[in-house]
C-alpha cells in the first residue's frame, strides 16, 4: 500500500535542502514518524536518495510509502534518479484497486483513517 504522492502532469523531486515538493512547492507530511522510519525526516528530508524533476505523465500516479526508509515505492523503480523514461517508476491510475480505510501498523496508530488532505491544512 501506497500512499498517492502527484498526478499526471505534477513535478515531483527530493532536494535535501527542500525536501519532497510537488510543482516547487514542499509537502507537508504529518503522518512520518521517525520512530517507525529509523530517520528523522527533518534531518534526512528525503529519507533515502534525492531524485527528479520527474513530471508523472498523464493516467499515472507517483507514489511513496510512508515507511519511506523501508518502502519499495516509485523511487525504488527508476534508474538513474528518475531522469530517464518518464513512466519509470510511476503508477497507470488503472492499477489503483482501493483506498485505504483503516491503520493497523503500528498498533499505537490503530484506528479509522480520517479523509484529511495535509496539502489542504484540513
Amino acid at each position: 500500500m501506497k500512499r498517492v504522492i502527484a498526478v499526471g502532469g505534477q513535478t515531483v523531486q527530493c532536494r535535501s535542502d527542500t525536501g519532497l515538493t510537488v510543482n516547487g512547492k514542499p509537502l507537508k507530511e504529518p503522518y512520518l514518524d521517525p520512530a517507525t522510519m529509523m530517520a528523522d525526516p527533518s534531518v534526512y528530508p528525503c529519507l533515502g536518495s534525492e531524485f527528479g524533476p520527474v513530471t508523472v505523465p498523464p493516467g499515472r500516479l507517483w507514489v511513496m510509502g510512508d515507511n519511506r526508509t523501508h518502502s519499495a515505492d516509485s523511487r525504488a523503480h527508476c534508474p538513474m534518479m528518475c531522469t530517464g523514461d518518464p513512466t519509470a517508476g510511476t503508477v497507470p491510475i488503472s492499477n489503483v484497486i482501493g483506498k485505504a480505510r483503516f491503520i493497523v501498523w503500528p498498533p499505537s496508530r490503530w484506528g479509522v483513517v480520517r479523509s484529511v488532505n495535509p496539502q489542504q491544512g484540513q
